[in-house]
């Protein structure tokens, strides 16, 4: 999962959101410096990614777009189950617009920017401004934030023509994500009763 989902799966725990956004960036034992529901946070998004990473509708995305997107497939497969719960945010949570959910996210971290990795503290300012998690709904805005990963692998990728891959395969994709992402949603309650 990605951002988004991430963000979307921790809330409404300000510290859990915090811990979710920064896990990727945050290595082997060194959560043990975060607060402790920040490190809960960071746990429950290594959690997630374990579950994700070896679930088998995740794989059979995966196979799906393999062809087109090779070794970056799980990668765009990220971004893709992103861009469905965008989508069709209407369908997994009542409580608020995805555009007012975004700017709580946005205020959330700016509140706590004191717990940032230092990678996480150099693009926060980018993906704020330029509303990263807006751009999921749309194709094209999904498109964009792939460029940005394109350009980071040395275009080695092919995440510059994913929006293709996903459009050939949308029907397919989109099922996948609609039968996976409420076992995960699942798997978080479950995580968080047992802490």
């Amino acid at each position: 999962m990605n951002f988004l989902a991430h963000i979307f799966l921790a809330y409404p725990s300000e510290p859990l959101m915090v811990g979710n956004f920064i896990a990727d960036f945050v290595k082997g034992k060194a959560y043990q410096n975060y607060p402790e529901k920040i490190q809960l946070g960071i746990i429950m998004h290594r959690q997630i990614d374990t579950f994700t990473d070896t679930h088998p509708i995740v794989k059979q995305s995966i196979r799906t777009i393999r062809p087109e997107q090779g070794r970056f497939s799980p990668v765009v497969i990220d971004m893709m189950y992103d861009h469905f719960l965008a989508a069709y945010w209407k369908d997994f949570h009542q409580e608020h617009s995805l555009e007012k959910f975004t700017k709580l996210a946005y205020k959330t971290f700016d509140e706590n920017e004191q717990f940032f990795p230092e990678k996480v503290r150099t693009f926060f300012p980018y993906m704020k401004n330029d509303n990263w998690l807006l751009r999921y709904p749309t194709i094209g805005g999904l498109q964009k934030s792939l460029n940005g990963l394109y350009k980071r692998t040395g275009s080695i990728s092919n995440m510059n023509k994913a929006s293709e891959t996903l459009i050939k395969n949308y029907d397919q994709l989109k099922s996948d994500f609609f039968e996976y992402f409420p076992l995960l949603q699942q798997f978080c309650i479950d995580f968080l009763a047992k802490k």
